[in-house]
Order: structure tokens, then sequence, then C-alpha cells
């Protein structure tokens, strides 16, 4: 795997809200290949959740 994937592996295994979210842009966006044209934007920024 990346290190990239690697290093959120661990935070998420070791419930690590905030290593988590430094690894995903703040612009992120899930493109979903099954219903072209839509996509899934977070209502909030995921700092919030800490």
């Amino acid at each position: 795997m990346s290190d990239v994937v690697d290093k959120l592996a661990a935070a998420l295994n070791g419930h690590d809200l905030e290593a988590a979210a430094a690894l995903i842009h703040e612009h992120y966006r899930s493109e979903q290949p099954a219903h072209p044209g839509k996509r899934c934007l977070p209502a909030f920024p995921i700092s919030a959740l800490t």
C-alpha cells in the first residue's frame, strides 16, 4: 500500500480523527461511478467531528 493509505489505516484503527482528517484534502469530493453525475459533499467539515 502507499504511505498515505498506511497512515490513514493507522489513524482510523487508532481512532485518531485529527490524524485521519489531516490526510484528506479540505476540498475532497467523492465521485461514485455507480451514480454518474452525483457527488457526495460533506455537510460539514470533517474537523467539526472532534
